[in-house]
């Protein structure tokens, strides 16, 4: 089997889009999409209930991949 050395992969936006779709479960699990909802909470309940993670896990995922990716490591547009 030839590997192609062509093939790019997008790691960031793959996890930004798993991120947000788990945002947007753990927003219709609690029932609260507003502005003021504590969407990391609403997140963390939803891996641990539908995904099966410690809260532990959750924890580390929020903080190493989510926080960094979404508000502090996200490129900016030229």
């Amino acid at each position: 089997m030839e590997i192609n050395s062509q093939i790019q992969y997008a790691p960031f936006p793959a996890l930004l889009y798993c991120f947000s779709t788990i945002d947007l479960l753990g927003s219709l699990l609690e029932g609260d999409a507003s502005r003021k909802a504590d969407t990391t909470n609403n997140s963390k309940r939803y891996m641990k209930y539908f995904i099966n993670y410690t809260i532990e896990q959750a924890n580390l995922l929020i903080d190493i991949f989510r926080h960094k990716l979404v508000h502090l490591a996200q490129p900016h547009f030229v």
